[in-house]
């Protein structure tokens, strides 16, 4: 059996509207729900699922579905971007699942979301049309506000459509790497322009480390702001790389980072090198490092990331659970 991972990203906060869009990934036959979380202030909802790919599409239909009758962009509110309801579908092959295989997921996807739904597609990232459309940011730039504007001009028409959903916006959906969301929230009383100066330092755009996307926002029911980045590949950037990039940057303002956040699943790849890169620090070996049992991996990585790490956070045994063998990714 093939196996695909997608990550939909929805425009609410509301758990209530967050638990009815991830039950659309329940009791169903050879997909398995792995996570949810939702923010009241980026006013967002990621799921993280995995599964055969026909069943993984009927959830998606589903859940965006739900999106599209329960959210209304007109009165939508937070600090996330956003062009739609259900507004980013990633599609990660797992395994040795060919590429082809979720990139014809993707395709197949954005033509039901348009044919069900009405809601028009842009295709990102290895599934983008022309290379300028491969960048989220790119595609997402000008806001739901923007888009009736946007798709007028011959380069940024939909892949799929003509015009957006009046009140669910459009979709951004693309074959991608594993993606690993990691926050970093700065101490009560940082102003908002720190954390916006350290975004622009950290990211690639920016001057800053290859892979890696971040913005400065502020989370008014926090009282905090935050740095907010998506490491695209964390072979090429580990995390911890980023985390250290950000202290080191908050210095100069006389700021310091008060805690991490990890936004939906990340590789134990990525975790156990946080992990070597902290006990190493403290004079420990690589060898006795690779000996590690995961409890001990989660705890070394989650004191560099500033991070509460449990096993269910780890992608790879997220899947081990769900699907009953060993995954490699």
């Amino acid at each position: 059996m093939y196996l695909v991972e997608v990550v939909p990203n929805f425009s609410t906060g509301d758990p209530v509207k967050a638990k009815l869009i991830a039950d659309c990934f329940r009791n169903r036959k050879n997909v398995a729900l792995l996570n949810c979380t939702a923010d009241a202030d980026h006013n967002r909802c990621v799921v993280t699922a995995a599964g055969a790919p026909q069943e993984i599409r009927s959830a998606l239909i589903d859940s965006a579905r739900v999106a599209a009758e329960e959210i209304d962009l007109n009165a939508h509110r937070g600090v996330h971007p956003r062009i739609g309801a259900l507004d980013v579908l990633p599609v990660v092959p797992l395994e040795e699942t060919p590429e082809s295989v979720a990139d014809e997921l993707v395709r197949q996807g954005g033509q039901d979301l348009f044919d069900k739904l009405g809601l028009p597609v842009y295709f990102y990232e290895k599934s983008a049309s022309a290379p300028f459309r491969r960048n989220l940011a790119d595609v997402r730039r000008g806001g739901f506000e923007g888009l009736a504007k946007k798709t007028s001009e011959p380069l940024w028409r939909f892949d799929i459509g003509e015009k957006p959903h009046p009140t669910a916006g459009a979709v951004a959906v693309g074959v991608r790497k594993i993606l690993v969301a990691f926050n970093m929230f700065l101490k009560e009383g940082t102003p908002l322009n720190v954390a916006v100066r350290v975004a622009e330092r950290v990211r690639f755009s920016g001057g800053g480390l290859k892979c890696v996307k971040a913005l400065g926002l502020f989370l008014e029911r926090e009282n905090r702001a935050q740095v907010s980045m998506n490491l695209t590949d964390f072979t090429c950037t580990r995390v911890h790389t980023v985390a250290e990039l950000v202290k080191v940057e908050l210095k100069p303002f006389g700021a310091e980072a008060e805690r991490g956040e990890l936004i939906g699943l990340a590789p134990y790849a990525a975790i156990y090198d946080a992990a070597e890169y902290m006990l190493m620090c403290q004079g420990a070996g690589a060898e006795q490092c690779r000996t590690l049992s995961v409890e001990d991996v989660l705890d070394a990585a989650g004191r560099e990331l500033f991070l509460e790490l449990e096993r269910g956070q780890i992608l790879d045994f997220a899947l081990s659970d769900a699907f009953g063998r060993e995954i490699k990714i």
